[in-house]
């Protein structure tokens, strides 16, 4: 049962981005149309955080370690999909922006039919704007006040107006 999940996460993941470049023009193939939306390492463990999650009952790693371990089982062609190297694990633990350890929420439980929660943050952002990643692949820009709310557990859903949020990826 646990394998069968974490195929239909892999696989609705696929189709997820695929419908969303779908209409583009590009043309690219699902491995082309995976690494663009996974572009980025708060994208890369948001998405492996939702993946642990299915395969755990919908609760999330009890911390860093357990998530670490979870990783390294995944399959390296898997891996590969979203541009990880198991063999340079910590790299993916670095925002590429604040060039800071990302702060993860740990034991957050989900949801098969739930929304999206917010499990990596950056540590300090850039300009007062913050990358927070969801599972499902959504990655948003919050400021100071938003990302304390989501940090803090006190919402995981974004409350503030579409103005002044930034929805950075899917």
């Amino acid at each position: 049962m646990v394998d069968k999940s974490r195929s239909l996460l892999w696989g609705f993941g696929l189709l997820a981005i695929a419908v969303t470049i779908a209409g583009c023009g590009k043309g690219a193939n699902s491995d082309q149309m995976f690494a663009e939306n996974s572009d980025m390492n708060v994208k890369r463990l948001a998405w492996l955080y939702g993946v642990y999650q299915v395969n755990h009952n919908w609760n999330g790693p009890r911390d860093e370690y357990e998530f670490r371990k979870f990783i390294q089982s995944q399959s390296p062609n898997r891996l590969s999909k979203i541009g990880i190297n198991a063999d340079s694990l910590d790299d993916y633990f670095i925002s590429e922006r604040d060039n800071l350890p990302f702060k993860i929420r740990w034991e957050v439980i989900g949801s098969p039919r739930g929304p999206e929660k917010p499990v990596i943050f950056e540590s300090n952002g850039v300009d007062g704007k913050f990358h927070v990643g969801f599972t499902g692949n959504k990655l948003v820009e919050v400021d100071q006040s938003e990302y304390d709310k989501l940090w803090s557990g006190e919402t995981d859903e974004i409350t503030v107006n579409t103005d002044q949020r930034q929805d950075v990826g899917q």
